[in-house]
């Protein structure tokens, strides 16, 4: 009986240890500088009538997909 009370003794505190496991830092996030080099997103300018065209619609998403693209791969870089 006294076996038993003392593995779950061992138990438990191997647990608690295993809770306390230090644990790799999570980086800071990206630099400052990286994000102050990323261009700032112009608005999408409508015709004089006020209305845009699907075409540059699309336009305006690829260019924003690829400059956050960019952007992120910047940021998310490892110097070396």
């Amino acid at each position: 009986m006294r076996s038993a009370k003392t593995l779950s003794i061992a138990i438990a505190a191997c647990l608690q240890a295993a809770c306390a496991w230090p644990t790799k830092p999570s980086p800071a996030g990206p630099s400052p500088l990286v994000v102050a080099s990323c261009p700032e997103l112009s608005p999408l300018q409508p015709s004089p009538d006020g209305t845009v065209s699907m075409g540059e619609v699309v336009d305006k998403l690829r260019d924003v997909a690829s400059t956050y693209r960019e952007c992120r791969a910047a940021a998310l870089a490892r110097p070396p």
